[in-house]
């Protein structure tokens, strides 16, 4: 199948938006499908919005006077909250439609420059090895990677992630090319872990500027990721299937989303996915996926403030496949030639941001 027109895509979204539905869908339909300029009458409205909703006001509730959430990686279970963790908060604001622009992710980019640039401790128990220095700049530089793709602190932390993955991937997947590469680059002789190619984190870093990569490199990669039984880790859904209903289909999309940030190199490869997705349309042509197939934390839905009411469920899965729907018509387009793919749009970091953190941030 071809990807949908964009007219029709268009058509779906602006049937949603006729329903005036929560916030979070409606940011997300005018931003990330209808592509309207930020100027938009509309868009500032669902901005507004969307900075006084249900979700929003739990995260900013929930945020440290640092702007964290306690924990960065690894959840306190002593401690009772909806966003266990740093990352899993942001990523929530992130998938509501939220960007730099808002206080409560001004504050999170803040702290994740003021590690990154070595004026905090990391806050997880530490572990006692030779990865996890690499393994906390890792999780921290994609975190920020989501709210500002563009800063220029993440720049030699990508490039470096990039010369892991050109050192691991000829034509093929080369393990020991690989743990060469981190031994040189990192300087991590134990085993790799959860640093190895390619877990959630990884992808998030190098898609905020898929152009870091060669593309024979994205091409290789991509075709060892998609005949992975286990996917993309920290995750867990394969990619290869084309009918998900029997996993983790909330699992399954999100992988689809973040590799959609590569462009042209994964639309090609995820036919059988778009394929499957335009035939779940219900009889009103919309998407209604049923219950979260996830644990009770999810980042992604949520969007609406009562999954009960089917309009609502309807409105929110409708948002992810027509939202990843228009990456896949810009990217069979070639837009990504020309302007880079990200994982949510975001803003460059500002002269003042910068010097919030030490100085010039190299």
């Amino acid at each position: 199948m071809a990807v949908p027109k964009k007219s029709i895509i268009q058509e779906n979204a602006e049937r949603i938006l006729a329903t005036e539905p929560a916030a979070p869908v409606r940011v997300r339909l005018l931003r990330d499908v209808l592509a309207v300029p930020p100027e938009d009458v509309e868009l500032t409205r669902a901005r507004a919005d969307l900075a006084s909703s249900h979700w929003v006001a739990i995260l900013a509730a929930e945020q440290r006077a640092d702007g964290s959430w306690g924990r960065f990686h690894s959840a306190n279970t002593r401690q009772k909250q909806r966003y266990p963790t740093t990352e899993v908060a942001v990523r929530r604001a992130v998938a509501l439609g939220l960007t730099v622009e808002h206080a409560l992710l001004r504050r999170a980019s803040r702290y994740l420059r003021r590690f990154l640039v070595g004026d905090i401790p990391f806050p997880d128990p530490a572990e006692h090895n030779d990865r996890w220095a690499t393994g906390t700049e890792l999780f921290a530089a994609s975190t920020l990677a989501l709210i500002e793709p563009r800063a220029p602190i993440l720049a030699p932390i990508r490039a470096r992630w990039a010369q892991v993955v050109a050192r691991a991937f000829g034509e093929a997947h080369n393990l020991d090319a690989e743990r060469e590469a981190h031994r040189v680059l990192h300087g991590i002789t134990s085993d790799l872990r959860y640093l190895a190619l390619f877990d959630r984190y990884q992808l998030i870093l190098l898609g905020s500027d898929p152009t870091a990569l060669p593309g024979t490199v994205v091409h290789a990669a991509l075709d060892w990721l998609w005949r992975r039984p286990e996917g993309i880790g920290y995750i867990g859904a394969s990619l290869e299937t084309s009918n998900p209903s029997t996993q983790r289909l909330d699992g399954w999309l999100h992988s689809h989303e973040l590799l959609a940030a590569f462009g042209a190199p994964w639309q090609e490869r995820a036919s059988a996915l778009l394929n499957w997705l335009w035939a779940q349309r219900d009889e009103d042509r919309l998407w209604d996926l049923g219950p979260r197939h996830t644990t009770s934390v999810s980042h992604c839905l949520p969007l609406s403030d009562h999954w009960r009411v089917r309009a609502n469920r309807r409105a929110d899965w409708s948002t992810r496949v027509l939202a990843l729907l228009a990456r896949a018509s810009r990217a069979n387009n070639r837009e990504y030639r020309d302007q880079v793919a990200l994982p949510h749009p975001g803003l460059p970091p500002t002269d003042t941001q910068e010097r919030e953190t030490r100085g010039t941030v190299p």
